[in-house]
Parts: C-alpha cells; structure tokens; sequence
C-alpha cells in the first residue's frame, strides 16, 4: 500500500468479514506491514474508531457524512457520492479505484486542516438567525420572538456553564439499531469548550448505556473528569409535534444523574419551567425508561391497527400510517399486507 508512507506511524485498521478474510488465510495473500486487520464493529464502536483516525478511506456514503460531522479527512473510493456537501466543504475528496488517484487524494486529504464547518445544518441556521421558524409549532413563535433578541445560532459550539444535547437518532435500517453519530458529533464538539462545574444534559432518545459507554469517555478527552470536574444527566425530552410548548412545561420529568449532584443540578435548571413532577434515578434508567415509553406507544398503536383492519365489530380508531397492518390497493391483499409483527422486526 504505497500511501503508508504519508501515514509515518500511524496504524491502518481494516474491518473485514470473516469469510474474506478466511479466503485471505487459504491463498495465504501477504498483508502490508502496518495494516491490522480486525474483525467486523457494531455501530458505536466503529464510531469510536473513526472518530479516532487520521483518515478516512470508504465507499459508503454515510461514512462520508460521520466523517465530515467528525471531522476527520474523508477519501472516498468512488467517481460521485450522495454527500456532495462533504465536497463543497473540503471533508472529502473522490478518488474512484485508480491507485494514483488514491495516493494523491490521501496525500492532500492528510495536508489539509481540519477547520471545516459542519454543512447540514446550515439553512436550517440562516433562517433561525433571520428570525424565521424552519417548522410550525402551536405557542412557539411568540416566544421565539420574545427570546431572539438574546440568542445567536451557530455550528459551532462556545464556552457554556450548561451544554444540552437534543439531537436526532434515527434507526439504521441496516444495522437494526439506533444511529448515534449525532449524538457522538455533539460531544465531540463540546468538550474542547468543556470547563470546571459545567453541566452536560442529553435530552436525545439513546439505547441504555449510550451516556456511560459513548459520551463520558469523549467529554473526558478535556482532561476533566466526570463527577469531580464535570456533571453528567439524561433528562429525555417527552413532548408531541403540535402541542410540544404545554408538553415541556406540564408534562412529569425524568431526570437520571451520573451522581446525586449531577441530578440535582439538571433538576434545578428544568425547574426554571416545568411545572409537572421530577422524579430522580440513574442515567441508565432514565435512558430505558424512555425506550419503554416508547415500545409501549409503538405496540399500542400496532395492535389498535391490527384490530381495527381485521375485526368487524372493533372500532378503537381509524387504520393509518404508523406502526401496524398495511394495506396496499392494486394487488392481492393476502400479498400485500405486513401485520405489526413483522413490521417491528423491520422498525
């Protein structure tokens, strides 16, 4: 591989399939000295190893993207991408298979400072800076206009006494399991500006564990440690499109600290505007407990479509869009349908 040269000390890992890497063994192929092959990742913990690499090499278009949102240099195998926005911001360079291209596209990518900004919020930010709302919500304009005079919206993040985290984490179709490269950007992007007594909330829906195992371990790349420097709580937001405003306010709260004082800080600042009752445990309960709420919506929902599609005399509510019994016209309907079972395997 002609381009550990430019890579001086630095370790390529390579993810492989057991069964190639089998074939690699029975041709008996030569590996490169300074390449390790190692076994395939679950999602966070290939999310560890990329956030910690010097460089990127793929072809797979959400790899483009976590490596721009993590800034880390991107070369991506492949004449054209469905990112182009990692291009226009410099994350990423297309190489295709041709090896000199390769070479010249690591050795750029590696010369390059690391200073991009983040491109997929960027509208979303202009309109918010110009005082217009990207989405309708019942009661939030008024405050938003009230507020404005006293906010700035930007990528970036700046020093902060508390740091809240309420990012989107969609599932990944693929690997059946929730998506936490935002998550991951957030905390990367946070604990550069981390100082002494500070306050971290994460409000995101996250598999249990997700506020131990993935973002304590990078808000202490600061040199600060949890508990003794810094405060850690999983306050998971519980509100409904449309009426989200009085939800924040007069819905109960659940607030799971790393530690007694982490609890105590988070429920002090959500005092601020809520009216509805805390109640206090861990972070890991807290992070089930919302899943829980939420298997529990998803499961109800299931079965009140199933029924109301299937028995004549049950009307729990009107079959729609949402997890449960599909029905598509033009074909047989015993083809078409999905029951909610199989759905939730697929959701």
């Amino acid at each position: 591989m002609g381009f550990l040269r430019f890579l001086k000390e630095e370790l390529i890992k390579y993810p492989i399939h057991p069964r190639a890497l089998k074939k690699i063994r029975e041709f008996r192929l030569e590996i490169s000295e300074g390449v390790e092959l190692i076994e395939p990742l679950g999602f966070l913990e290939f999310l560890q190893l990329e956030a910690n690499a010097t460089l990127v090499l793929t072809d797979s278009g959400g790899v483009q993207e976590e490596s721009c949102i993590l800034r880390v240099p991107c070369v991506t195998l492949r004449d054209n991408t469905e990112r182009p926005e990692t291009l226009e911001v410099g994350s990423n360079i297309l190489t295709g298979t041709n090896k000199e291209r390769i070479l010249g596209g690591v050795k750029l990518m590696l010369s390059k400072d690391k200073n991009w900004k983040n491109p997929f919020n960027q509208e979303t930010i202009e309109k918010l800076n110009h005082g217009e709302l990207p989405f309708e919500e019942k009661e939030l304009e008024e405050l938003f206009e009230k507020a404005l005079p006293n906010m700035r919206f930007k990528t970036e993040v700046e020093e902060a006494n508390v740091f809240i985290i309420a990012v989107p984490t969609p599932l990944d179709k693929e690997m059946k399991m929730a998506e936490l490269k935002y998550v991951r950007s957030a905390g990367e992007m946070i604990y550069p500006h981390l100082r002494k007594d500070n306050l971290v909330i994460l409000e995101s829906t996250v598999p249990p564990g997700t506020s131990e195992k993935l973002l304590i371990p990078i808000l202490e790349k600061s040199g600060l440690k949890v508990s003794e420097d810094f405060y850690l709580a999983h306050c998971p937001e519980r509100a409904i499109p449309g009426n989200t405003i009085h939800e924040m306010v007069h819905n109960d709260r659940i607030i799971g600290g790393i530690d007694k004082k982490s609890t105590a800080l988070a429920r002090s600042l959500y005092s601020c505007f809520v009216k509805g009752n805390f109640y206090l445990t861990t972070t890991i309960t807290a992070e089930f407990v919302k899943l829980m709420e939420n298997m529990f919506r998803d499961i109800n929902i299931a079965l009140a479509n199933e029924l109301a599609n299937k028995h004549p005399r049950v009307n729990i509510l009107k079959p729609g869009p949402g997890v449960g019994l599909f029905h598509w016209r033009g074909r047989s309907t015993m083809e078409c349908q999905i029951t909610f079972c199989e759905l939730l395997r697929e959701w």
